[in-house]
């Protein structure tokens, strides 16, 4: 007797865990609401940047909320980072209200104006690739600013430190 409750009780368990993980086949959020939510955590939710408050403005985004949010942002440096996130940013603040999803089991797109984003499914979560999203004219051009941007800085601290 004690053994077929031992039994049953250890065929309910895994039925229960099945049926838990087939609850959680789905990601968490889908690729347009990963876009949103990237706009959300920049205080940008509803509203176009310059509708956003001081303190919007003032407020840190969590760095590891962040780079959680793409699959490559940790392989830009911190200029070039935040140039792509901004350039994403920019386009779906202004379109917001008016983007398109499409998607295969592993990847998607969303449209905001004139921007694709790509999106990649990472371990069940739906994650912005950077590479795949900004343009190579973009990517050019972004390169020429940091050298221009790593120039200034050079030279102010060359000319602080000869002071």
């Amino acid at each position: 007797m004690r053994r077929i409750h031992h039994t049953v009780s250890l065929f309910i368990s895994l039925a229960l865990l099945t049926a838990q993980l087939a609850c959680n086949d789905q990601p968490p959020m889908t690729p347009a609401e990963t876009t949103l939510h990237l706009l959300a955590v920049h205080g940008l939710l509803g509203k176009s940047p310059g509708d956003r408050s001081a303190k919007d403005k003032n407020t840190l985004v969590d760095s590891d909320e962040l780079i959680g949010m793409f699959v490559d942002l940790n392989q830009y440096d911190k200029f070039t980072g935040e140039l792509f996130t901004g350039i994403i940013l920019g386009a779906l603040a202004t379109n917001q209200s008016r983007l398109e999803e499409s998607r295969t089991a592993q990847s998607a797109q969303v449209t905001a104006g004139r921007l694709v984003i790509h999106l990649d499914l990472v371990n069940n979560v739906w994650k912005i690739n950077l590479g795949k999203t900004i343009p190579e004219k973009l990517k050019a051009r972004a390169t020429m600013e940091k050298q221009r941007y790593d120039a200034a800085k050079a030279a102010g601290e060359a000319m602080s430190n000869s002071m």
